[in-house]
Protein backbone atom coordinates (compact mmCIF):
# COMPACT_ATOMS: atom_id res chain seq x y z
CA UNK A 1 0.00 0.00 0.00
CA UNK A 2 1.80 3.17 -1.31
CA UNK A 3 1.87 6.19 1.15
CA UNK A 4 0.07 9.00 0.01
CA UNK A 5 1.07 12.82 1.16
CA UNK A 6 -1.39 15.59 0.63
CA UNK A 7 -0.67 19.63 0.42
CA UNK A 8 -3.22 21.51 1.84
CA UNK A 9 -3.31 25.05 0.74
CA UNK A 10 -5.29 27.45 2.43
CA UNK A 11 -7.42 29.71 1.27
CA UNK A 12 -8.46 32.93 2.29
CA UNK A 13 -11.88 35.04 0.88
CA UNK A 14 -13.26 38.40 1.12
CA UNK A 15 -16.55 40.00 -0.08
CA UNK A 16 -17.23 43.45 -0.75
CA UNK A 17 -18.64 45.50 -3.06
CA UNK A 18 -18.11 48.40 -5.73
CA UNK A 19 -20.47 49.81 -7.18
CA UNK A 20 -23.30 47.88 -7.54
CA UNK A 21 -21.30 44.79 -8.24
CA UNK A 22 -20.83 41.83 -5.62
CA UNK A 23 -17.55 40.59 -5.50
CA UNK A 24 -15.65 37.52 -3.83
CA UNK A 25 -12.03 37.61 -3.82
CA UNK A 26 -9.93 34.41 -2.63
CA UNK A 27 -5.98 34.29 -2.25
CA UNK A 28 -3.91 31.39 -0.97
CA UNK A 29 -1.11 31.29 1.97
CA UNK A 30 1.04 34.10 0.18
CA UNK A 31 -1.09 36.80 -1.42
CA UNK A 32 1.23 38.82 -3.67
CA UNK A 33 0.19 42.12 -4.05
CA UNK A 34 2.27 42.58 -7.04
CA UNK A 35 0.50 40.19 -9.05
CA UNK A 36 -2.70 41.65 -11.06
CA UNK A 37 -5.49 40.61 -10.34
CA UNK A 38 -7.70 37.56 -12.07
CA UNK A 39 -10.86 38.35 -12.16
CA UNK A 40 -13.50 35.04 -13.27
CA UNK A 41 -16.91 35.36 -15.18
CA UNK A 42 -18.99 32.36 -14.60
CA UNK A 43 -21.57 31.37 -17.36
CA UNK A 44 -25.14 31.74 -17.74
CA UNK A 45 -26.78 31.40 -13.88
CA UNK A 46 -29.70 29.88 -15.09
CA UNK A 47 -31.92 29.84 -11.62
CA UNK A 48 -29.60 29.92 -9.09
CA UNK A 49 -25.55 31.47 -8.90
CA UNK A 50 -22.29 30.70 -10.83
CA UNK A 51 -21.19 26.91 -9.66
CA UNK A 52 -17.21 27.63 -10.48
CA UNK A 53 -16.46 24.29 -9.49
CA UNK A 54 -15.29 23.60 -13.76
CA UNK A 55 -12.19 25.98 -12.70
CA UNK A 56 -11.42 24.53 -9.17
CA UNK A 57 -8.60 22.76 -10.35
CA UNK A 58 -6.82 26.08 -12.41
CA UNK A 59 -8.04 28.35 -8.83
CA UNK A 60 -5.78 26.52 -6.65
CA UNK A 61 -3.01 26.54 -8.83
CA UNK A 62 -3.60 30.65 -9.14
CA UNK A 63 -3.70 31.18 -5.37
CA UNK A 64 -1.00 29.10 -4.67
CA UNK A 65 1.45 30.65 -6.89
CA UNK A 66 0.46 34.21 -4.80
CA UNK A 67 -2.53 35.17 -7.16
CA UNK A 68 -5.73 36.40 -6.18
CA UNK A 69 -9.07 35.75 -8.14
CA UNK A 70 -11.66 37.90 -7.94
CA UNK A 71 -15.22 36.27 -8.76
CA UNK A 72 -17.46 38.43 -9.96
CA UNK A 73 -21.44 38.64 -10.41
CA UNK A 74 -22.68 39.74 -13.68
CA UNK A 75 -25.66 38.52 -14.48
CA UNK A 76 -27.38 36.63 -17.62
CA UNK A 77 -25.91 39.52 -19.21
CA UNK A 78 -24.37 37.89 -22.48
CA UNK A 79 -21.61 40.46 -22.93
CA UNK A 80 -23.77 43.42 -22.26
CA UNK A 81 -21.96 46.41 -20.48
CA UNK A 82 -24.97 47.43 -17.62
CA UNK A 83 -27.75 45.18 -18.96
CA UNK A 84 -29.65 43.81 -16.55
CA UNK A 85 -30.26 39.63 -15.99
CA UNK A 86 -33.10 37.73 -17.56
CA UNK A 87 -35.69 37.42 -14.53
CA UNK A 88 -34.97 33.74 -14.35
CA UNK A 89 -31.60 34.52 -14.00
CA UNK A 90 -31.92 35.36 -10.11
CA UNK A 91 -30.45 38.37 -8.71
CA UNK A 92 -29.21 41.22 -11.07
CA UNK A 93 -26.06 41.69 -12.14
CA UNK A 94 -23.82 44.64 -13.80
CA UNK A 95 -22.88 43.22 -16.81
CA UNK A 96 -18.95 43.66 -18.37
CA UNK A 97 -19.09 46.49 -15.92
CA UNK A 98 -18.26 44.56 -13.05
CA UNK A 99 -14.88 43.42 -14.43
CA UNK A 100 -14.15 47.06 -14.34
CA UNK A 101 -15.65 47.28 -10.45
CA UNK A 102 -13.24 44.34 -9.88
CA UNK A 103 -10.33 45.86 -11.06
CA UNK A 104 -11.02 49.35 -9.00
CA UNK A 105 -11.51 47.17 -5.87
CA UNK A 106 -8.68 45.48 -6.25
CA UNK A 107 -6.67 48.63 -6.64
CA UNK A 108 -8.54 50.21 -4.04
CA UNK A 109 -9.47 47.82 -0.94
CA UNK A 110 -7.13 44.49 -1.82
CA UNK A 111 -4.08 46.83 -2.75
CA UNK A 112 -3.56 44.70 -5.76
CA UNK A 113 -0.91 45.87 -8.56
CA UNK A 114 -3.94 47.09 -11.12
CA UNK A 115 -2.64 48.51 -13.81
CA UNK A 116 -3.76 45.33 -16.14
CA UNK A 117 -5.94 42.60 -14.70
CA UNK A 118 -6.04 38.71 -16.31
CA UNK A 119 -9.72 37.11 -16.94
CA UNK A 120 -10.65 33.98 -16.69
CA UNK A 121 -13.93 33.36 -18.22
CA UNK A 122 -16.32 30.06 -18.60
CA UNK A 123 -19.30 29.86 -20.77
CA UNK A 124 -20.87 32.58 -21.00
CA UNK A 125 -18.25 34.29 -19.26
CA UNK A 126 -15.75 33.39 -21.96
CA UNK A 127 -18.57 36.37 -23.63
CA UNK A 128 -17.67 38.89 -20.87
CA UNK A 129 -14.36 38.09 -20.99
CA UNK A 130 -13.77 38.52 -24.75
CA UNK A 131 -16.06 41.68 -25.15
CA UNK A 132 -14.08 43.45 -21.36
CA UNK A 133 -10.71 42.79 -23.11
CA UNK A 134 -12.09 43.78 -27.16
CA UNK A 135 -13.11 47.63 -24.73
CA UNK A 136 -10.23 47.60 -22.54
CA UNK A 137 -7.04 46.51 -24.59
CA UNK A 138 -4.89 48.27 -22.73
CA UNK A 139 -5.97 47.12 -19.40
CA UNK A 140 -5.73 43.07 -20.74
CA UNK A 141 -3.17 40.87 -19.50
CA UNK A 142 -3.86 37.50 -20.15
CA UNK A 143 -7.80 36.10 -20.80
CA UNK A 144 -7.73 32.24 -20.44
CA UNK A 145 -11.54 30.94 -21.78
CA UNK A 146 -12.91 27.60 -20.89
CA UNK A 147 -15.45 26.42 -23.40
CA UNK A 148 -16.38 30.07 -24.18
CA UNK A 149 -19.71 30.89 -25.49
CA UNK A 150 -17.75 33.18 -28.55
CA UNK A 151 -20.99 33.53 -30.61
CA UNK A 152 -24.55 34.79 -29.62
CA UNK A 153 -26.15 33.26 -32.95
CA UNK A 154 -25.23 29.82 -32.29
CA UNK A 155 -26.58 30.15 -28.65
CA UNK A 156 -29.50 32.10 -29.90
CA UNK A 157 -30.74 29.51 -32.33
CA UNK A 158 -29.40 26.69 -30.01
CA UNK A 159 -32.49 27.72 -27.23
CA UNK A 160 -35.14 25.12 -26.97
CA UNK A 161 -34.10 22.88 -29.50
CA UNK A 162 -33.70 19.16 -29.19
CA UNK A 163 -30.67 17.68 -26.93
CA UNK A 164 -28.84 14.70 -28.73
CA UNK A 165 -29.81 12.40 -26.55
CA UNK A 166 -32.86 13.29 -24.88
CA UNK A 167 -34.59 16.86 -23.60
CA UNK A 168 -34.27 19.91 -24.65
CA UNK A 169 -31.80 22.70 -24.26
CA UNK A 170 -32.30 25.93 -21.88
CA UNK A 171 -34.47 28.98 -22.94
CA UNK A 172 -31.21 31.17 -23.55
CA UNK A 173 -32.89 33.23 -26.10
CA UNK A 174 -35.12 34.64 -23.47
CA UNK A 175 -32.17 35.73 -21.22
CA UNK A 176 -30.47 37.05 -24.26
CA UNK A 177 -33.34 39.03 -25.31
CA UNK A 178 -33.74 40.50 -21.93
CA UNK A 179 -30.09 41.52 -21.49
CA UNK A 180 -29.99 43.51 -24.62
CA UNK A 181 -33.81 44.65 -24.48
CA UNK A 182 -35.17 43.07 -27.29
CA UNK A 183 -38.70 41.44 -28.05
CA UNK A 184 -38.01 37.58 -27.00
CA UNK A 185 -38.49 35.66 -30.04
CA UNK A 186 -36.84 38.79 -32.45
CA UNK A 187 -33.69 37.66 -33.88
CA UNK A 188 -33.13 39.78 -36.14
CA UNK A 189 -33.23 42.56 -33.19
CA UNK A 190 -30.99 40.95 -30.94
CA UNK A 191 -28.99 40.15 -33.83
CA UNK A 192 -28.39 44.06 -34.27
CA UNK A 193 -28.37 45.09 -30.35
CA UNK A 194 -25.82 42.68 -30.04
CA UNK A 195 -23.41 43.23 -33.25
CA UNK A 196 -20.88 45.44 -31.80
CA UNK A 197 -20.17 42.97 -28.54
CA UNK A 198 -20.62 39.53 -30.18
CA UNK A 199 -17.21 38.24 -30.44
CA UNK A 200 -17.00 36.03 -33.20
CA UNK A 201 -18.92 38.88 -35.33
CA UNK A 202 -15.82 41.30 -33.75
CA UNK A 203 -12.61 39.99 -34.46
CA UNK A 204 -10.95 42.72 -35.47
CA UNK A 205 -11.84 44.17 -32.25
CA UNK A 206 -8.71 41.86 -30.91
CA UNK A 207 -5.80 43.11 -32.86
CA UNK A 208 -3.20 43.17 -30.82
CA UNK A 209 -4.70 40.98 -28.18
CA UNK A 210 -4.70 38.12 -29.97
CA UNK A 211 -1.90 36.58 -28.23
CA UNK A 212 -2.98 36.97 -24.58
CA UNK A 213 -5.82 34.69 -25.31
CA UNK A 214 -6.21 31.05 -24.53
CA UNK A 215 -9.29 28.88 -25.17
CA UNK A 216 -9.76 25.52 -23.95
CA UNK A 217 -13.30 23.95 -25.35
CA UNK A 218 -14.32 20.43 -26.25
CA UNK A 219 -14.69 19.49 -29.90
CA UNK A 220 -17.98 17.61 -29.26
CA UNK A 221 -19.35 20.85 -27.34
CA UNK A 222 -22.94 21.55 -29.47
CA UNK A 223 -23.46 24.68 -26.61
CA UNK A 224 -20.68 26.59 -27.83
CA UNK A 225 -20.20 25.15 -31.38
CA UNK A 226 -16.73 24.26 -32.08
CA UNK A 227 -16.66 25.88 -35.33
CA UNK A 228 -16.90 29.30 -33.67
CA UNK A 229 -14.03 28.42 -31.21
CA UNK A 230 -12.06 27.99 -34.43
CA UNK A 231 -13.52 30.61 -36.44
CA UNK A 232 -12.23 33.16 -33.51
CA UNK A 233 -9.30 31.61 -32.74
CA UNK A 234 -8.02 31.93 -36.54
CA UNK A 235 -9.18 35.40 -37.13
CA UNK A 236 -7.45 36.83 -33.75
CA UNK A 237 -4.33 34.83 -33.32
CA UNK A 238 -5.70 33.23 -30.07
CA UNK A 239 -4.57 29.44 -29.32
CA UNK A 240 -6.97 27.11 -29.29
CA UNK A 241 -6.57 24.10 -27.05
CA UNK A 242 -8.76 20.69 -27.52
CA UNK A 243 -10.02 18.80 -24.70
CA UNK A 244 -9.37 15.79 -27.05
CA UNK A 245 -8.55 14.28 -30.67
CA UNK A 246 -10.89 15.16 -33.15
CA UNK A 247 -13.62 11.68 -33.41
CA UNK A 248 -12.93 11.19 -29.41
CA UNK A 249 -15.33 12.58 -26.64
CA UNK A 250 -13.96 15.56 -25.39
CA UNK A 251 -16.39 16.32 -22.55
CA UNK A 252 -18.99 18.49 -24.61
CA UNK A 253 -19.84 21.79 -22.42
CA UNK A 254 -19.68 20.61 -18.72
CA UNK A 255 -16.63 18.71 -18.54
CA UNK A 256 -14.10 19.29 -20.75
CA UNK A 257 -11.79 19.76 -18.44
CA UNK A 258 -11.67 16.23 -17.09
CA UNK A 259 -10.05 15.30 -20.32
CA UNK A 260 -6.18 14.01 -20.65
CA UNK A 261 -5.23 17.30 -22.54
CA UNK A 262 -6.32 20.05 -19.40
CA UNK A 263 -4.09 21.15 -17.54
CA UNK A 264 -4.75 22.91 -14.59
CA UNK A 265 -1.40 25.14 -14.83
CA UNK A 266 -2.33 26.69 -18.14
CA UNK A 267 -3.85 30.05 -16.95
CA UNK A 268 -1.38 30.28 -14.58
CA UNK A 269 1.48 29.64 -17.18
CA UNK A 270 -0.54 32.75 -19.51
CA UNK A 271 -0.99 34.93 -16.76
CA UNK A 272 2.71 34.89 -15.76
CA UNK A 273 3.32 35.35 -19.68
CA UNK A 274 1.78 38.68 -19.44
CA UNK A 275 2.45 40.31 -15.72
CA UNK A 276 3.30 44.12 -16.12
Amino acid sequence: MPTLYTAHTPLYTATGGQGSTRLVAAWGRTQNKSLPPVIECGGWPGTGAWNPAIGVWSRKALTAAGYTVITVWTGANWGHPTGSSAPSSGPTGTGTTAISDARTWAGSILGLQNSVVHIYGTSMGGTNAAAWAAANPSLVGGVYMMSPALSLLHIWDLSGTAIPGGGTYPNYASSMASAYGTTPGDRAAFSTASQSIDPVRNTASFSGIGSHISIFAARDDDVIGWSNCASFASATGATLTASAPEGEPGGGHITPNLQAAYNEFDALQLFDSFNP
